[in-house]
């Protein structure tokens, strides 16, 4: 169940429910709360994750521990460690921690949209084809038509982040590692922690991952689409399987922590029954507006004070932060881009 504290949600308490498996409903029994509190481990680190307590960090760029520069040699990852630019989204994490980005779907976004995060820390990017065959060839080099399928881009990346954390388990020198994806990412990096967690090749005690954009998120275009009779069809067959919301007992003790811009589709789809036209064309002017523009979620602080939702047991954090716009309002109007009514008064 979830309850609203004080500030009303742009979500009807039915919608924000969010999750049609009744067993993972009960596995995640969210409290609501309207703004993030400093609370001692593990869920201080949420009122650092959308600006509260930011600060802007220098810090240089650390020299690569034995397991991270093994992964390199070996192409897993790459290293893209880059000056901090912006606040730091994360500053209760310490500098000297080692971020693991897994990015999205042909990923163009990479520095302009996680600057809030890295801040300057030592940065790993997880190779793998970010495609989505046979619309998008993304990274694999193929033709569209050839490239690996949503699913078998996913699974690359998947196995990618599964091994970066069985290697940084046993390095004495990873004393703390933030792994975080984008979309097809995030995704990959869900399922990937789950594995590890049922594996035991991650370390709960020096892992924080925070997935931005989850298509498997609570709101998230999977859980939208489950059981769908039309769409899963179609993803099944475009390689896309449509597989629900993440359930965030398969996490273990692992601290998640999620992102989310209202006006995002991937991660908030929307959707009025009696209002179809309407419906479509506030998710793709989303998609477009927002999904596929870095700087939609490169700059959270532009939305001001997030809604945040924490689950009991404390290992994960939903912050949803309000853009305004692309939203479905009243029967015949509607927020335009920049977030005026439009239509009838």
């Amino acid at each position: 169940m979830l309850r609203q504290v004080s500030r009303a949600t742009v979500r009807k308490p039915s919608y924000a429910m969010g999750f049609k498996n009744p067993a993972i409903r009960k596995s995640v029994n969210m409290i609501v709360s309207t703004k993030f509190k400093a609370r001692t481990a593990p869920l201080a680190a949420a009122s650092c994750m959308i600006c509260l307590g930011m600060s802007v960090t220098s810090a240089a760029a650390t020299t690569l521990p034995p397991s991270a520069q093994g992964l390199v040699q070996s192409g897993v990852v790459y290293e893209d460690t880059r000056p901090a630019t912006t606040p730091d989204y994360l500053s209760d994490v310490a500098s000297d921690a080692v971020m693991v980005l897994t990015p999205g779907t042909d990923d163009t976004g990479l520095g302009l949209r996680t600057a809030i995060l890295t801040a300057g820390r030592t940065t790993l990017v997880v190779n793998y084809p970010q495609s989505a065959g046979p619309l998008i060839a993304g990274t694999s080099g193929k033709p569209a038509a050839q490239a690996p399928t949503y699913d078998q881009s996913k699974e690359i990346a998947v196995q990618g982040n599964l091994a970066v954390m069985e290697a940084f388990q046993g390095d004495p020198n990873v004393t703390y590692a933030v792994y975080t994806g984008y979309s097809q990412g995030a995704d990959a990096l869900g399922d990937a922690v789950e594995r590890a967690v049922k594996n035991g090749t991650i370390d709960p005690t020096k892992s924080l991952v925070v997935l931005t954009s989850d298509p498997r998120g609570p709101w998230g275009v999977k859980q939208a689409f489950e059981n769908h009779p039309v769409v899963e069809p179609f993803g099944t067959l475009f390689g896309a399987n449509i597989n629900g919301a993440r359930d965030p007992g398969k996490t273990g003790d692992v601290e998640v922590r999620s992102i989310i811009v209202t006006a995002d589709p991937v991660a908030n789809w929307q959707w009025v029954w009696y209002r179809p036209a309407s419906s479509l064309k506030v998710n793709m002017a989303g998609f477009k507006y927002c999904h596929s523009v870095a700087a939609c979620y490169g700059d959270l602080e532009q939305y001001g004070e997030p809604e945040t939702f924490v689950s009991e047991d404390g290992k994960r954090v939903i912050g949803i932060t309000d853009s305004r716009i692309l939203r479905i309002v009243g029967h015949d109007r509607e927020i335009d881009l920049l977030g005026r009514r439009r239509g009838h008064a």
